[in-house]
């Protein structure tokens, strides 16, 4: 995951917080606001009428459902009269071997009830009545059933009367579905010891009515069993994948290629039921005119709002981003931004106006500011060359002043040769960097003559890669610190040993040089660390050390605050300067 840059998080922050992005803001809210309301308002308007409907449905279906159990009530009423009052249904269940004169008799007189019952309570499809002991199924039609449709029930009604699961089931004791090849019925069938007596009726025939009732033009009202699944596989309910999966005490809106309301209710009579469903088109098209129209409210408020963002950006924004633009420009030090002329509103005109003139104003007094700010750092820096250079001088004489007291003159002659080259580099005028392969050759130079003049007790290690030889670094950097390491650690007891790394630290985008000078001496005391940790322009409470402070404040001078000199013991013991510079290559 990619960390956004301190640059870009104030790029973002600052248009967070500007005026642009502020009034955009509100414009947008409102907008969003508005449709929210518009949006809330329409669901509302759906969902009430939505209810109404359903409401209104519910209570129709409700009420068919009662019509349909009322007549149901009329047929159980009749095999109840059947049961009651008619004894030829005891003989049916006697055996026809014992009993032949009886069983006959009495099924001819049972067939002529049955018919004139059947004529009489219209809303049968057929009664039978079966002999369990004999086997024998008796059926009476209505008249409207023909003889291909007979033979079919029949054959149908003789597996249920001899399905026992089924008898002992509590279908068995109210009205139940069944279906004979395409057809749905209602059955009913009534137990008495050893002969069932029973019903069918078409599920065609009670749904009459609802056929007067409008549920839309793909709306349609099906007969559904105790579960609430339909009985009868309407094409459209197969194709929009409609659910019945309620509990028909609310409402169900289902369907894929188009919504349906799905309302309805339970049989007292039985395991069956009514559903009714109507599309939601035909729902919302009872919606007053408005509320349609309000649909395409929240796009002209955008319409309206993107109109309006574009004429405040040609009139307020665009010459507010010019002045910005210009505004930057002159921040990142470029005196030469100006806002360019676009005809515009009186007071950006002077705005743009004004800013121009003062832009040539700083750019006259920055000049002059840094002609002199550069003057009194020339000055500066040669001042410190003239501290520094005679102070190395003196060093540099009191070496070989005791060479001399040890008449070692070949020693002298190699010094005093080392030291002519060393000051004809350093006294070069207008030197202010030199190539880190150059300050390398003499601070070598410098170590191998104090390695001659105490042998066995300074050894050295210079660590640089060949393509950092060419990078730039102010003269006698680390030639000053490897001096002051030999003149305050340098012991005749143990060997001192310095070791000089140099390597490229930082980033890709930002490469800086690091300069390390290590030593296994004492270290510094907490006092001198302290000291040495103060700010460039301190000073130190003892004056030999100017050097160190000298170089802190040519670093300052020359790289802004950009450079950094770190002071600290290692574990193991010895001092250690750490100096970091920003990349500057010849």
């Amino acid at each position: 995951m990619r960390i956004p840059s301190q640059e870009e998080c104030c790029s973002i922050k600052d248009l967070l917080r500007s005026f642009r992005f502020r009034i955009i803001s509100l414009l947008v809210l409102f907008a969003l606001a508005l449709n929210v309301f518009l949006l809330i308002n329409n669901q509302y308007a759906i969902s009430l009428v939505r209810n109404q409907v359903v409401q209104s449905n519910q209570n129709l279906v409700s009420l068919y459902m009662n019509q349909i159990d009322k007549e149901l009530d009329v047929v159980d009423a009749y095999h109840n009269k059947l049961i009651g009052l008619n004894t030829d249904l005891f003989y049916l269940g006697l055996s026809i071997d014992e009993y032949e004169q009886d069983y006959y008799s009495a099924k001819i007189r049972l067939a002529n009830e049955i018919r004139d019952g059947i004529s009489s309570y219209n809303q049968m499809d057929m009664i039978f009545v079966y002999s369990v002991p004999n086997e024998d199924l008796m059926t009476r039609p209505a008249e409207s059933v023909t003889y291909s449709e007979v033979e079919l029930w029949e054959s149908h009604l003789m597996a249920l009367v001899t399905d026992q699961k089924l008898l002992d089931s509590q279908k068995a004791d109210g009205w139940f579905m069944t279906q004979i090849g395409t057809t749905s019925f209602l059955c009913r069938i009534r137990k008495m010891d050893d002969v069932l007596l029973g019903a069918i009726v078409k599920t065609d025939k009670i749904m009459v009515p609802l056929a007067l009732v409008d549920l839309g033009d793909d709306g349609a009202a099906v007969i559904v069993d105790e579960n609430f699944q339909p009985t009868t596989q309407i094409d459209f309910i197969v194709e929009d994948q409609v659910s019945f999966d309620f509990a028909g005490e609310d409402y169900l809106l289902t369907g894929q290629a188009q919504k349906y309301l799905v309302v309805g209710a339970l049989s007292e009579k039985g395991q069956f039921g009514l559903a009714a469903m109507i599309p939601e088109a035909a729902v919302l098209k009872r919606l007053p005119y408005f509320q349609n129209i309000s649909r395409l409210v929240p796009i002209i408020t955008m319409g309206i709002v993107m109109i309006w963002l574009l004429i405040i950006a040609q009139f307020f924004f665009k010459p507010v981003q010019r002045l910005m633009t210009a505004m930057k420009t002159l921040e990142r030090g470029d005196f030469q931004a100006r806002v360019p002329f676009r005809k515009s509103s009186a007071e950006f005109e002077l705005m743009n106006k004004t800013f121009n003139d003062m832009a040539s104003q700083i750019k006259d007094l920055k000049i002059e500011v840094y002609e002199d700010k550069l003057n009194i750092q020339q000055a500066e820096m040669e001042q410190l060359k003239l501290q520094i250079n005679p102070h190395f001088f003196l060093n540099s004489l009191n070496i070989i002043y005791q060479m001399a007291n040890e008449r070692d003159y070949a020693l002298i002659q190699e010094m005093t040769s080392s030291l002519v080259d060393y000051f004809r580099f350093i006294f070069k005028s207008g030197l202010t960097y030199v190539v880190l392969e150059d300050e390398i050759r003499h601070t070598r130079n410098y170590l191998k003559i104090q390695e001659l003049r105490f042998p066995e007790h300074l050894t050295f290690e210079i660590d640089m890669p060949e393509y950092l030889s060419r990078y730039l670094v102010p003269p006698l950097l680390i030639q000053s610190f490897v001096e002051n390491a030999i003149k305050y650690a340098l012991s005749l007891e143990e060997v001192l040993h310095i070791l000089i790394q140099v390597d490229l630290v930082g980033t890709l985008e930002v490469p800086q040089l690091e300069i390390k000078i290590q030593d296994n001496g004492p270290g510094f005391s907490e006092t001198m660390l302290s000291q040495l940790r103060q700010p460039a322009d301190a000073s130190f409470s003892n004056g030999d050390k100017i050097g160190i402070r000298n170089i802190q404040r040519r670093l300052h001078i020359l790289y802004q605050g950009q450079a950094r000199i770190e002071f600290a013991n290692a574990p193991e013991g010895g001092a250690i300067v750490t100096i970091t510079l920003p990349f500057k290559i010849e």
